[in-house]
């Protein structure tokens, strides 16, 4: 029997059975919410070992096993030294090659997911919304324990902006600095698909007001259109955006300028 390895985005650690590929031939992949609730599932792989992370950013690490039309997720632990085995089921809504509709059926798993009736999961590059036409993004983060503050700033004319102050994990001389530079083709179409993946039109920052932690505001232009987003705890289906832009300076060939922009 063949075995997936699973890792769900999700605020428990959950344990499931296992997927077999003549059960589930086209779950791999990984599948996002419009809450922001991730599943990613690796295959094929050696372990049905899966993390849930759901609306709220909490998560734990589970076994995903799929019997029938169900999905049973089992968290694994020990109490008074007695293994210890809490299910988290769900039955399939509908399923279609870009959309997963799950239907949380036992207590644990409501509970995870705050009593939702229906979660509907959709392929994360079905995300991506076409329609929506990139112009400008301006990232500002706040410095939180070593983590140093930053401005970042991307056009469609693949222009970015990069300034700091604070540690980095570069040279020690290296506590305030911007630089500019021209982002590569591939790296510009990687950007703009995770953007439109972000879905810039209607998704919602929240802060869950947690002291000591960064604070993400981003100003997004597109379609003639400006939105501002602030949140202490960004949304998931936002993160795989703004970890890359986080790194983007890494892979881009900047140069370093004297004066530090003044961004909306």
């Amino acid at each position: 029997m063949l075995n997936i390895r699973c890792i769900f985005i999700c605020i428990t650690t959950i344990v499931v059975p296992v997927i077999t590929e003549a059960q589930f031939p086209e779950i791999s992949g990984v599948w996002i919410t419009s809450n922001g609730e991730r599943m990613i599932i690796d295959y094929p792989a050696d372990l049905s070992y899966c993390s849930l992370v759901n609306k709220q950013s909490l998560s734990r690490s589970l076994y995903l096993v799929g019997t029938g039309d169900t999905l049973r997720f089992e968290e694994r632990f020990e109490k008074n030294g007695n293994p210890v085995v809490r299910n988290y089921d769900f039955v399939f809504a509908s399923r279609t090659d870009a959309t997963m509709n799950l239907r949380p059926v036992s207590s644990p798993a409501r509970q995870h997911f705050q009593n939702q009736s229906v979660l509907k999961f959709k392929r994360k590059e079905n995300w991506a919304d076409k329609t929506v036409t990139f112009e400008k993004l301006i990232v500002h983060i706040s410095a939180a324990w070593f983590e140093p503050e930053m401005d970042l700033q991307i056009d469609s004319s693949k222009r970015f902006y990069f300034a700091y102050e604070g540690n980095i994990s570069r040279p020690a001389d290296w506590k305030k600095a911007q630089f500019e530079g021209i982002l590569s083709e591939r790296f510009y179409n990687e950007f703009v698909d995770l953007f439109r993946q972000s879905n810039p039109r209607h998704v919602q920052f929240l802060n869950s007001n947690i002291k000591d932690v960064e604070t993400y505001r981003l100003i997004a232009y597109f379609n003639g259109k400006r939105r501002v987003l602030t949140s202490d705890n960004p949304p998931g289906i936002s993160l795989h955006l703004l970890g890359f832009l986080r790194d983007l300076y890494k892979n881009t060939k900047m140069t370093a300028i004297t004066q530090r922009r003044v961004l909306e």
